[in-house]
């Protein structure tokens, strides 16, 4: 009976990743995950390939503009878009943010413009992102971005 007690409690032990049982969700995770979040937008906006891969996982998946995209394929579609002129300008709000020891998830409206100049227009959209903590730190697995129509003249 004993040896089938210790048997079951060992199991249960090894069987709970030893992470979930030492690590408490903190307003520095929170701010970290924040960051993960907005140094991915910051490499968009200057076309730095270098930052947005550390920004992001290696197995990266973005719904975007309709359209499901790796890493290379929304670099690439963001870069192309500021070879031929147009401007994106993102201004992420403040963020909900969730997350336990190794998976966060945050949510945000994004306020901002884009089009050629001299029309820019002002552009709306709702966002979303699950990200993994790495050795480096968090990085963005998944995003999401729905436009928010614009609301109809009165």
């Amino acid at each position: 009976m004993q040896l089938k007690l210790l048997i079951a409690a060992l199991v249960a032990i090894f069987s709970t990743p030893a992470q979930s049982r030492t690590c408490a969700w903190t307003n520095a995770e929170t701010a970290r995950v924040d960051r993960a979040v907005r140094s991915m937008f910051d490499a968009l906006k200057v076309d730095d390939r270098a930052a947005f891969q550390r920004a992001v996982t290696p197995d990266f998946l973005a719904f975007e503009i309709g359209r499901r995209m790796t890493a290379d394929d929304l670099f690439t579609v963001i870069a192309d878009s500021h070879r031929s002129g147009r401007v994106i300008n993102w201004s992420i709000g403040p963020m909900v943010i969730r997350g336990d020891c190794n998976l966060a998830w945050a949510a945000w409206n994004n306020e901002g413009s884009a089009g050629i100049p001299p029309n820019i227009a002002p552009r709306r959209w709702m966002e979303s992102a699950m990200l993994r903590r790495s050795p480096a730190g968090w990085r963005v697995e998944f995003l999401h971005s729905t436009v928010i129509a614009p609301s109809p003249a009165k």
